[in-house]
């Protein structure tokens, strides 16, 4: 068994089940044994070998239920190191087999209560919560605290939903739960997420009238209790107060925050005006203009002693922003340019934009619009396939910079670009190329390509690419059957894919790789009449919202 343990834990492991028969291991050895190959497996892979997790816990309860005395001897890290990568049907058995026992320590019955409360099974934490609280353990215990509000939170999304919250927030508060700060925002939180609007302003006033808060957290509660009420004079008078009780001076987090929620509530033609005129009274305009993007310098905002310097995710809030409400592509042509220059010179804010793929994301949705400037999506990529020119090194942070690579949303992107005006035989290029550089396509993408052959009339591609999905292991989702809400002739339609079939079932179907071909050489070369403006029918499957909200 040393040798096993020392050479190959997981034959350890099979050592174990096969000799602890009729003459036991000592308890202790087993335990231990337990304990060590726990940690080998899980702590060192964290957890990502689900087969390693399944062995564990059926060789833990085989050795038990062979000598009931043993789970006395079981280590609380074993039981630690189980929990923390279990499934929730997992961590179940383990309440079943091992708090009847009474052998877990409270910290692991606080790691089990938490894995059960965040896999919707709240009633079984409460029970351990009672089960601690009986013992003579307190609510004010920071750990019981912790888990209460986890059990509060995920309960209210769940069974009974809000109602059911409440209750159990009121079975707690005669346990000895006393309010605080992190009490009352998951209050607040669950007011809002259950409808309850009028209970959830009332929590926050009760809040302000006890001298809590508000944080970070709550205002971040509030927002999205904002933008569920759909009341712009709630949300301008979150910010006026935030305002005059000094709570989001020098606070980017919060502030961010703001910007993004009116990105995401206020109308297309307004959004970025309101966003603008927040910005400039609380951050410093110059990372804007060194973008060249001169209005930043237009009315200045008065009144604000300090401003503070945006952090990069926040200037990329802005320039995604921008960019969705750009109308002259020759500016964002412009823009493109000076963003490139500045980050490649180390611009302490605009250079950690270009790690990430969201700015360059923006920049091929904006391009895209218009088969005019539909080349300059491939200039874009081609950008983000080469490394920076030289060492750049971040100016403020003195850490160099590196170009993040495309990632599926952006070749999904660039194919949905392509797509939108015609160019069907350059979006399979795409998808070729897109393989080629370790990207393989998802759901979107494959979706995006039933979409555009639909919208082209392109019926014998479109059949096609459905089969190619299905070979390539993704099934049909509702944006897939809504692309195809755009072929006209039915009949067609279901005259190809019966082909198909009979081609599969005959062994007659081709690889995906000689399908992509026929699709190649059956494409029609047409493209689509220039469109200057944005088309905002081409209602495709959505993409993933940037970072940047």
């Amino acid at each position: 068994m040393l040798w096993a343990l020392q050479s190959s834990p997981p034959l350890a492991l099979n050592i174990l089940e096969a000799t602890h028969t009729d003459t036991y291991l000592r308890d202790y050895i087993v335990a231990d044994s337990l304990e060590y190959i726990s940690n080998y497996l899980l702590q060192e892979s964290e957890g990502k070998d689900s087969e390693a997790v399944d062995n564990l816990h059926r060789v833990l309860r085989l050795v038990v239920h062979r000598r009931s005395g043993l789970a006395i001897c079981i280590t609380q890290k074993t039981f630690f190191l189980l929990l923390k990568y279990s499934t929730k049907e997992q961590a179940l058995a383990l309440f079943n087999e091992f708090a009847p026992r009474g052998v877990l320590h409270h910290y692991t019955s606080f790691r089990l209560a938490s894995t059960l409360a965040t896999t919707g099974e709240h009633n079984l934490a409460f029970r351990i919560i009672q089960t601690l609280f009986s013992s003579g353990f307190s609510l004010s215990d920071s750990s019981i605290r912790s888990v209460c509000l986890q059990i509060l939170h995920s309960s209210a999304a769940n069974g009974r939903g809000y109602a059911q919250s409440s209750d159990l927030l009121f079975q707690m508060l005669q346990m000895g739960l006393r309010p605080n700060l992190e009490l009352y925002n998951v209050i607040l939180l669950n007011a809002f997420e259950g409808g309850d609007h009028e209970t959830a302003f009332n929590i926050y006033s009760t809040m302000k009238a006890n001298g809590l808060g508000p944080d970070d957290c709550t205002y971040s509660i509030l927002l999205k209790g904002a933008e569920l009420t759909g009341d712009r004079d709630t949300f301008r008078k979150i910010i006026q107060e935030a305002e005059a009780s000094g709570s989001i001076m020098g606070n980017p987090y919060i502030l961010t925050q703001m910007l993004l929620h009116i990105r995401r509530t206020h109308s297309y033609e307004s959004r970025f005006s309101e966003m603008l005129s927040l910005y400039k009274k609380h951050f410093e305009t110059q990372p804007l203009l060194d973008l060249d993007l001169k209005f930043a310098q237009m009315h200045e905002s008065v009144g604000l002693l300090e401003r503070i310097n945006p952090p990069p995710v926040t200037l990329g809030v802005m320039l995604v922003s921008f960019l969705e409400r750009c109308n002259d592509l020759n500016i964002a042509w412009a823009l493109y340019k000076q963003f490139r220059r500045q980050a490649e010179a180390g611009h302490p804010i605009i250079s950690p934009l270009i790690e990430s793929q969201d700015t360059c994301n923006a920049f091929i949705l904006t391009f895209g619009r218009t088969q005019t400037t539909l080349h300059l999506c491939t200039t874009v990529i081609g950008d983000m396939l080469k490394p920076l020119a030289g060492n750049v090194i971040n100016t403020g942070t003195g850490k160099p910079t590196q170009q993040a690579q495309p990632n599926v949303q952006t070749w999904s992107l660039l194919v949905k670009a392509f797509l939108r005006h015609g160019q069907s035989t350059a979006a399979e290029k795409i998808m070729n190329m897109m393989k080629k550089c370790g990207a393989e396509p998802n759901q979107v993408t494959w979706n995006t390509l039933v979409s555009g052959y639909s919208r082209m009339q392109n019926i014998d591609a479109a059949a096609r690419t459905m089969k190619r999905m299905e070979m390539e292991g993704w099934g049909v989702d509702d944006y897939t059957l809504k692309g195809l809400g755009n072929v006209h002739d039915r009949q067609k339609l279901t005259a190809a894919f019966e082909r198909l079939e009979g081609e599969q079932q005959e062994g007659m179907l081709p690889k995906d790789t000689d399908m992509m071909d026929i699709t190649f050489h059956k494409n029609s070369s047409q493209t689509k009449t220039a469109d200057n403006t944005y088309d905002s029918t081409y209602d495709d499957p959505p993409m993933q919202k940037a970072h940047f909200g």
